[in-house]
């Protein structure tokens, strides 16, 4: 008898081992279902599952690993917090989410797209932050990381539309022309015409 109750443990203890902490699991499901919501344009939603994973201080049992994720799940917690405020069309938050932005550098590339899709939705003037960041984005388009790079494409499909938006329309082009070169060159798709006979056509219709 005692010998199956040992075995039973053993098999408890088996089961129950995970590559991360627990506590990354749990918030990583609140995580998940909030930026599902926001997606659909369920702000309201979104922001009720983020309670979910903003203060996991309470969670018992946590090694120094535990505590990393805690605290990473705070931080994502506050910058989706800015990124809901922004979709709400709230522009007076924008001067604390960008020194939230500077206190988490990890955090630019996803930041300031939701800047600009922000702004085209809402005409927001956002050339400042622009101009203070142009240099560092465009450090992406090197990276071998996808997800920057996939912030990187996004930024630049958002950047177009600003420019368009506000009359600038070479600028525009120059931008959709650099994302869609890019994309190119890393196979990420295939346009249904060149970049070179786009870009003349593009030269001929100024």
């Amino acid at each position: 008898m005692n010998q199956q109750i040992t075995k039973e443990k053993r098999r408890a203890t088996t089961w129950l081992r995970a590559e991360r902490h627990l506590v990354f699991y749990y918030g990583y499901g609140f995580l998940s279902v909030s930026t599902a919501l926001q997606k659909k344009g369920l702000i309201k939603e979104a922001r009720a599952e983020l309670e979910g994973y903003a203060d996991l201080s309470w969670f018992k049992g946590l090694d120094s690993e535990g505590e990393a994720d805690l605290e990473q799940f705070r931080v994502w917690a506050k910058a989706n917090s800015y990124t809901l405020d922004l979709l709400l069309g709230k522009r007076d938050i924008l001067p604390a989410y960008i020194t939230f932005l500077e206190n988490h550098p990890e955090e630019i590339s996803s930041g300031l797209v939701t800047i600009l899709e922000t702004a085209n939705k809402y005409d927001f003037d956002v050339d400042s932050i622009i101009d203070k960041y142009s240099e560092q984005i465009k450090g992406l388009q090197e990276s071998d990381d996808v997800k920057q790079l996939t912030y990187y494409y996004c930024y630049m499909y958002q950047l177009a539309i600003y420019h368009y938006r506000h009359g600038r329309i070479l600028k525009g082009q120059k931008d959709t022309l650099n994302y869609l070169s890019l994309s190119q060159q890393r196979n990420w798709f295939k346009p249904p015409i060149s970049i070179e006979v786009l870009q003349e056509h593009m030269q001929q219709s100024d």
